[in-house]
Order: C-alpha cells, then structure tokens, then sequence
C-alpha cells in the first residue's frame, strides 16, 4: 500500500450509530444494514467536504469480515461517498483492545496528520501525542456539533 496521510481513523458504532437501549437491535435500513444517525453523518459529511482531500479509515469493529467495497457500498448508502482507502486489519485469533490496534495501526502506517474518532474510553490510555488527535464521543451523543468543533480544531493543525 502506498503511504498515506491526513487520514481519519473512524469508530462507527458511538460515532454515527446508537441504538439506545444497548441490548436492542439496530434499527435497519432499505439497503438491511444499520441506520445512521441522520444528524451525526450530516457532521461527518461537513468534516469531510472542507478536507476533501481527507481519506478515511474504518477502525470499528464492523469492519470485520467486511470488505472495504462493502464498507463503501454502506457509507455511500448512507451519503458519505468518500473514498474509503483502508480498515484496520481484522484480529486473527484474539481480538486487541481499540487502544492497541490503533497503535499498531498508527506506527506501522507511520502516519503523521491523523484523527480518531471513537466513543471507546480506552484510548484515553493512548500515548500523548497520539490522544492529542483524539476525538473522543459519547455514545448516546456521536459525533455532535461539539465533537465536529474538535475534529476541525485538530485537522487545522496538520501540516499540509
């Protein structure tokens, strides 16, 4: 893969999806895969259309056993055509904790100007320069007006 930079590094489920209660099942949409929250994608979308030049990363755990034209097929169902270059590899046979799949993720990619967005707490535990471009929701908010606020702050900062 070539190197890639100004990349985001995208959580789904607290970010643009929260099925509330937790035990319920997502509610589905035509295409039979989980609704987006209208407001929180309408957020991404903005994000994503003043950094055209943006790529994005899925590093939910619905990435796993989907490919990432599928990943695509979803979002752009969803309104969010943008390119889709990578996911965080699956786990073989034990799964990592967020924090640490994005470590590995981030320092083998030996990415430079990133953003993480995710509702996991954990990755408050990230190394500092690495929580420093950490976008941290909360999964009954997602990715709100407050939260784009942040992402652009951290994007502002990136060298170009």
């Amino acid at each position: 893969m070539e190197k890639i930079d100004h990349v985001i590094l995208l959580d789904i489920d607290g970010v643009l999806i929260s099925t509330f209660p937790m035990w319920k099942s997502d509610d589905l949409d035509k295409d039979g895969y989980s609704k987006f929250n209208q407001v929180w994608t309408a957020n991404l979308k903005d994000l994503l259309a003043v950094n055209p030049n943006t790529q994005l990363v899925i590093s939910s755990s619905r990435r796993i056993g989907k490919s990432i034209e599928r990943l695509e097929e979803i979002f752009a169902f969803r309104g969010i055509k943008h390119k889709i270059i990578d996911k965080v590899p699956d786990p073989e046979e034990t799964h990592l904790s967020r924090k640490i799949e994005l470590t590995q993720y981030i320092e083998k990619q030996q990415l430079k100007n990133f953003l993480i967005i995710d509702d996991d707490i954990s990755l408050l535990d990230l190394p500092e320069a690495y929580a420093a471009q950490l976008v941290l929701t909360k999964y009954r908010e997602g990715f709100n007006k407050e939260r784009l606020k942040k992402a652009f702050s951290i994007i502002n900062k990136w060298s170009r």
